[in-house]
Order: structure tokens, then sequence, then C-alpha cells
């Protein structure tokens, strides 16, 4: 509790959030002018009573969170509250909640007319409660209290990190040196992520002065440049740590840096390369996520207010955009981690601030990397890669996690490094400077987002990239009005190379139609695009868990008026896992590429089966040598092959095979 100016008792702030191991009472004790313990009758008047409605943990929150189980309290204090006693009996007895041990002894001793069966409830209800055992054994009713024995941590942490796991551990690695551990939990379809956070173990001492010297380092004067402001951070994070004892320096270090100069309680999550969305929801501030091998995870973490106005503050100096109520919506790009982030507010919200993290790779994705995941297979990947060489239109869709853009990566992997390539996007998702540096061509266009003014629009970026030479056009996700700037792109071929794209869809038709009716591109124009390929997120039987997979790659027709008209060359069948190629040798499209070409269409299958095989091959070697199946080396496979066909010589598979050979070893 508190006391006003006026002198009145005021209960301190509280919420009680949900962990994955039960209820925690949050206490705001920031204002109060009691210390924050369990032993003060003034904190019990008022904690106890609140925790009678079904809390597991208290979380007592000053300079410190204190945390204080209620597991073998929790049923007494629920008794506690239901006694009901004559106005006499309760001013005789006491305050329950602030010192519940001697009302039990004086209610013990006591009698009257009026309450005897009630004050034999709380003898026999009460006695064997652990807080009356310790009172009795020791003799002394304060000493009873000594039962509330806390752990907890600086409270400059400004997340509920739970300490204890739950359920059957079924995976645990290590993530920047931090254990991580996925269990089972009971009654829940989804899993516990469990961060082993190194600061829970930290000594008293070692707590005390980590929040001096958090202190201290937000207090200071960091008049430096943004890239020697790191540099300098760490040098004064290790000077501060020689503190500690040796023991503790280490993780009072790592400590304070990650609440520092990186993002608190969730920087091992985004350092975790297998988690590839991280959410924080806006009124509940859970943390859960999407593991590439677990599926959906809650976590041990709740992020508190102040730690998501941290994470807000920390995104509008890296961004340099605002997240307020004048502008409740901030997209920006943590590149150095390679996650794009999306945070909301109010009045966007009912309540608080949210925030959306999703990973995208680093290194760009590879059709062998895909067929590896078994996202598709060695025909749908040769098929693919011929579509991109034969220069085509392609549009790829998909539902929002799906793939579309890893698929688009793929597929510009595939391009030749002597082609000339401009990317356009309003949020930078491809890996364009990964690709740069295995010696890819490429110009990169950013147009406006959300927040207007910082960029081109997506008219002028097209305008723009057709005048920058000739080149193969790459747009980014599709979401508005640049849906005409990239059909556009495709009506003319942008110079007569191949024009890409990926749009929301869950089919080839559902793709048209929202292009038509929700976007407003006219019917005819969807003609432009050759094939759409389509990609999925698919569920197996009962199980919660989804598999990306490549569902389909559709032919557009080009003599259609009103509906359109779609052939399927690959389709996925859901049932006996496996890819059908089909009608390939009818295609008008890949008769057309192979008039380009000054080939026949049987030359066309040769082609593609052959661009299968090479695909098969890199992923059969890279079982011993993964870096086969890389962006890297693939480009190097890609340029050999094309050096290869130009020398006009026959056995050209096993003239490339025997050069791979040689470069794996």
């Amino acid at each position: 509790m508190l006391r006003t100016k006026d002198g009145q008792e005021e209960v301190c702030p509280s919420v009680l959030q949900v962990l994955p191991k039960g209820k925690v009472l949050q206490i705001d004790c920031k204002d109060c002018i009691f210390k924050s313990s369990l032993k003060l009758p003034q904190c019990r008047k008022w904690v106890f009573q609140l925790a009678q409605k079904g809390a597991d943990q208290i979380a007592l929150k000053k300079r410190f969170y204190k945390f204080y189980s209620m597991e073998k309290h929790k049923k007494y204090l629920e008794e506690l509250g239901k006694f009901v006693l004559c106005p006499r009996c309760e001013q005789t007895l006491g305050n329950r909640w602030e010192d519940p041990v001697r009302f039990f002894l004086l209610a013990h001793n006591r009698t009257c007319k009026q309450c005897n069966p009630e004050l034999d409830k709380i003898k026999d209800r009460l006695k064997s409660w652990v807080l009356i055992r310790q009172a009795v054994r020791a003799g002394k009713v304060s000493d009873a209290y000594k039962v509330f024995s806390a752990w907890g941590y600086p409270s400059f942490v400004s997340a509920f990190l739970d300490k204890e796991k739950v359920g059957e551990e079924i995976d645990s690695y290590s993530v920047s040196k931090i254990r991580v551990s996925i269990h089972k939990i009971e009654n829940r379809p989804d899993l516990l992520y469990f961060i082993h956070f190194p600061e829970l173990d930290l000594t008293a001492k070692a707590a005390k002065q980590a929040a001096e010297a958090y202190k201290k380092l937000v207090m200071a004067d960091w008049s430096f440049s943004a890239d020697l402001l790191k540099e300098e951070v760490g040098r004064r994070v290790e000077e501060l740590s020689m503190a500690a004892e040796p023991e503790d320096r280490e993780v009072m270090k790592g400590m304070l840096l990650r609440h520092t100069l990186g993002f608190g309680a969730l920087d091992t999550l985004l350092r975790d390369e297998a988690i590839q969305d991280l959410y924080i929801d806006s009124s509940s501030k859970l943390v859960h996520i999407v593991h590439e091998k677990h599926g959906e995870c809650i976590t041990n973490i709740i992020l508190t207010e102040e730690g998501a106005e941290k994470i807000s503050s920390k995104l509008r100096e890296l961004s340099g955009r605002p997240l307020d109520a004048s502008t409740p919506v901030l997209h920006t790009e943590l590149e150095e981690l390679g996650i794009r982030v999306c945070g909301i507010t109010q009045p966007s919200t009912y309540s608080g601030t949210g925030f959306a993290f999703r990973r995208r790779k680093t290194s760009p994705w590879t059709l062998v990397e895909f067929m590896n995941a078994g996202m598709l297979d060695s025909a749908a990947a040769g098929f693919l890669s011929f579509l991109v060489d034969g220069q085509s239109s392609i549009l790829v869709t998909g539902s929002r996690g799906s793939g579309k853009t890893s698929i688009l990566t793929s597929l510009m992997a595939e391009i030749p490094q002597s082609t000339r390539i401009v990317t356009i996007e309003d949020t930078a998702e491809i890996p364009v400077r990964a690709l740069q540096t295995i010696g890819y061509k490429i110009e990169h266009l950013k147009t406006e987002a959300f927040a207007k003014g910082f960029e081109i629009s997506a008219e002028d970026a097209l305008r723009t990239s057709l005048r920058l030479g000739e080149s193969t056009l790459v747009m980014g996700e599709v979401r508005g009005k640049e849906a005409h700037a990239l059909f556009e792109a495709m009506r003319i071929g942008a110079a007569g190379n191949a024009v890409m794209g990926t749009i929301h869809g869950s089919s080839a038709y559902d793709t048209w139609d929202r292009v038509v009716n929700d976007l407003g591109v006219p019917s005819t124009s969807f003609k432009a695009v050759d094939f759409v390929v389509v990609a999925g997120s698919i569920r197996k039987g009962e199980s919660l868990k989804r598999y990306r997979k490549l569902l389909s790659i559709e032919e557009v027709g080009k003599n259609w008026k009103g509906e359109p008209v779609f052939k399927t060359l690959l389709e996925y069948n859901r049932k006996t896992g496996k890819w059908r190629v089909s009608g390939l040798e009818k295609s008008e499209t890949l008769k057309k590429i192979a008039e380009s070409k000054g080939i026949g269409i049987r030359d066309v299958l040769k082609n593609i089966k052959l661009r299968g095989k090479m695909k098969a091959e890199l992923l059969k070697v890279s079982k011993k040598n993964p870096k086969a199946m890389g962006a890297d080396f693939l480009a190097r496979a890609n340029s050999m092959y094309y050096t290869l066909l130009e020398s006009g010589k026959k056995n050209l598979f096993q003239r490339w095979k025997k050069w791979l050979r040689g470069e794996l070893g």
C-alpha cells in the first residue's frame, strides 16, 4: 500500500497476468513509502487480500521484482476470505489479511455464541496451513512469515520471467551462450519455449550491483556518433561488470548488454534463427513465437507496459519514424538481425502496444534448400529454373507465412549472373546485399509504404527502373496501387526480360479475383502473367503443425474473356505428399519460349529434366558438404552450366557433374 498526500491509504496498482505455470499478480510498489516485502504487515494487508483471487505467484515491483510463490498458501487465502464474523469478533481478532497468523491464534482461543460455528471452521481449515505450523514451531508470530522467501531480479528487465519449467522437455540448444529448451504443456496444443535466463541465478549482491550499473549507464551522457556508441557502451559495461564477483561478471556483463544495446528480455528470441515469427499482443503482452521445427510456442516471458515502451523507443530511434497516437503503425527493419518489425499502438489497438517481428533469411533461399526442406522436389525445381531462364512473367502467390518472398528469392538465384536485376520494394525483404555479395548485379529501389513522403511511388519506381536500362524486374509484395505498376511491367515485358513479383492469394483464381476486383487492375492485364506459382502452409491430419509446400504452378491462358483460364502444369498431392508434372508438351507459353530459343518443345522438356537432375545432384552432395545448396555455390554451379552449354560439347550433365565433384572433393 502507499499513503497519498492527504494521508489516506490507497492500494498499490496491480494487474493479474497469466504465465505458462499459472497466474502472477504484479503489484507496482514504485510510489509506496514502504519497502516491498511480505515481511511487512502493511504489504500483507493488501497483498494477501488481492492474492485470494487465485494468484499462483506474487510479484512486488520496486527497484527489484520480488516473486513469492503462493502454491502452499493460495487455498488458505481463499478460505480466509470466506469467513463471516460478527463486528465484535472482527474488531477483537484484528485484520485477517495484515496478520493471518495472529488472526488464527486469537480465533483458536475465542468463544462467541454468534460466531462459534464460524470460529470452528477457522480452527479446522487453517490449522494445517504451513504459515500457522511455522508460527507454532517458531513460537513467535513474526517468524512465521519467513516462509515467504522471495527470488527476483532488477526491475529494469521490464518483463515477467518465469523461473520454473513445466512439462516434458523435448528439445534444447543454446543461443548466444544462453540455453533454451522446448517443453510439452499439459492441456495446451502449443509448446513452451523456455529461456534459461542466467540473470535469474545472480546472487542478491550481484543483482544489486547490476541495478546500480544499469542506472549509471542510462544516466550517462552518451555524446558519441552511432558507429562509436556500441563500442563505448561495451567498454563501459565491461568496466562496471568488474565490480561483481568473478563468477558473476560474465552473467552481469551479458545482462547489461542485452538491456542497453540489445532488446532486453526479447534479445535471445530475436537472435534465435530457428524462430520465424515473434509476437507480443497489445493487451496481454504475452510473448509467443513460431518455431521452424516446433511450430507455435508460448514463452516464459510477459512484457510489461514499461518494457513495451522501451521496445517502442528503440524502434523509433532505429527507424527515425514515429509510433504514437498520431502515427499508430510503424514498419521498420532490424537489418543486423534480418528481421522485419511491425509495431501498433492506440488508437489502432484497444489498449497498449503490440509488435510482430518476422525473420527473413539473411542469405538467399535456393531451390535446393527448398528441396532439402521438403517444400518442393527436383522436378519442380527444374521447371522453375527453366521458367526463369525463359524470361517468363511469374507471379508468386500464397497466404501469409507461406514462403512467397522466399520462393521469389530462390527464383532470383536462378537468374544468370550476367543479367542485371532491378528490385522494387516498400519494405526490404529480399536479401539484396547477400545476392550482391555473391556477384549479382542488382539495383534496389524503395517505394513509399505506410509513412508518406519518405520514398517514391510504385509508379515512379517502375518508370525509373525502365530508364535504368535492360534488366530483369523483381517487385516485392504487391499490396495496393503498386499492382498496376507490376502488371504494366509484365505487359511491356520490361524490355524483353523476366518480370516477377509476389501477392497474397490462396490460388491462381483467387489471385486473379483479388487483383481485378480488389486492386482495380483490368482483367485483360492479368493475361500479361505467364505463370502463377502457388505456395501454401498446410497441416497433416489433425496435427496443428504447419508445413510449407509449393502447391501448384498454373499457366495463365491468353485467349479468354471474362473469367480467366488456368492450366495446372504442376500440382502437389496432399494425400501422397508428391508433386505431379503434366501437360508441359501442350503449354502455349513453353512453346513460345522454345521458339524464342530456336528449339523444339522436346528440347524444352529435356532441359527441364536436366535442370532437375542438376538440383538433385546438388542436394545429394550437400549431405556431406552443406555449402552445395547455398546461394553462393549455386550461382557458381549455374554459371558453370552456362559455360559448358556454350562450349557445345555433348554429355553436358556428366561434364558438369565432374566439375561439381572436383569443386567439392
